[in-house]
């Protein structure tokens, strides 16, 4: 496992801590866990940029997988 894959694990574990039981979550949850607003998720969605979406009965849904594989590829961290 390089540490990427352990980074994504780590984001995994830390979001399943804080919506427990969940594997897919909502735009509100997932602009609370990167402190923007939701008309920021809005905009990145029409800019075809952000964490990767599905769609279910017209709800934009965020798997916490893809939410841990953009916060490694996006977040910067000091070392």
């Amino acid at each position: 496992m390089d540490n990427n894959d352990e980074l994504v694990m780590k984001y995994i574990e830390d979001i399943s801590r804080i919506y427990p039981g969940k594997i897919l979550l909502t735009k509100t949850e997932l602009a609370k866990i990167r402190n923007v607003s939701e008309s920021t998720l809005n905009r990145e969605l029409r800019d075809g940029r952000g964490v990767t979406y599905k769609k279910e009965g017209g709800r934009i849904l965020y798997s916490i997988r893809d939410i841990a594989i953009w916060l490694t590829r996006t977040v910067k961290t000091i070392e």
